[in-house]
């Protein structure tokens, strides 16, 4: 059974418990999304880390880091879009302004590249060797 002291200290967390959770219901979350960031420290400040409106506070400030790495990345992926657009675009047209045709090159060369097949095979040649290399003489 409790005692006096232990039942007086039940009674005022729960009575703390319910005027928290009374207060939590009056809390918008739309209110809390138009808080400056000057008033949402201010607010999480004043509510303790166990209280609702302390862990409302830290999903918006979550909310509002990932709305800002996401509109740079965004940023970012427009950037590097326009980019490789344009130099290809540009790289196209440089080509395109000299095209390799048959009828342009001389008569001793080929639209094909030149390989030679013995530079093709990066390995060098392979001997057969026969059987009197790989078994040792043996001498009587």
């Amino acid at each position: 059974m409790p005692t006096p002291q232990e039942s007086l200290e039940n009674a005022k967390r729960e009575a703390d418990r319910a005027k928290k959770k009374a207060a939590f219901t009056r809390v918008a979350k739309a209110e809390v999304h138009k808080k400056t960031p000057e008033e949402l420290a201010l607010w999480q400040w004043e509510h303790g880390p166990d209280s609702p409106q302390f862990i409302l506070a830290e999903y918006e400030w979550k909310r509002r880091l990932l709305r800002s790495q996401l509109w740079w990345t965004l940023l970012c992926v427009l950037i590097g879009a326009v980019i490789g657009a344009t130099t290809t675009i540009i790289g196209g047209l440089k080509n395109s302004a000299q095209p390799v045709t048959p009828q342009s090159l001389s008569p001793t060369e080929s639209v094909a590249p030149k390989t030679n097949p013995a530079s093709t095979n990066p390995l060098p040649p392979v001997s057969n060797p026969t059987n009197s290399t790989l078994i040792p003489k043996t001498t009587h």
